[in-house]
């Protein structure tokens, strides 16, 4: 299951504003309407439902709105459990990939709560997985 995270809090109304990077990703990646149903982890680790409420192509902003809560005996809530802050930090041990398979691994394993992420280099990596890695790790992209 797909999980946006949020980086801001709810507003009184429940809504949050999303922009710049966020707002191309939902826009051009998922490709939400208006309407549609997604699930945000905030900042306090629940998982909220979120109705798209309205997008604004000219100002590049999504306005997504709380549909409701979650009951803890739901089936999705069971799949993608809520981790606290104080209980285990779990670290991935990755070997060094491609960079479009790399992009991937971050991906996912930001969204299962990874604490963080080490790149480890091998003997059976490839010379250029390990340049271009370190190339998109000393630039300014934060993601990596």
């Amino acid at each position: 299951m797909r999980q946006f995270i949020v980086e801001t809090p709810l507003d009184s109304d429940g809504c949050i504003c999303i922009e710049g990077k966020k707002y191309h990703y939902l826009s051009s990646v998922l490709r939400v309407k208006c309407g549609d149903m997604i699930y945000a982890r905030l900042l306090d680790g629940s998982l909220q439902q979120m109705t798209v409420a309205k997008i604004d192509s000219c100002d590049k902003k999504i306005i997504l709105q709380a549909a409701g809560n979650l009951n803890c005996n739901d089936s999705i809530s069971q799949a993608a459990p809520v981790l606290e802050k104080t209980k285990v930090e779990i670290y991935l041990f990755q070997f060094e990939a491609k960079p479009p398979k790399m992009d991937l691994i971050v991906r996912q394993a930001t969204e299962c709560g990874v604490y963080g992420i080490i790149p480890v280099e091998g003997e059976f990596c490839q010379k250029g997985n390990i340049e271009s890695a370190r190339k998109k790790s000393e630039s300014k992209d934060e993601r990596w």
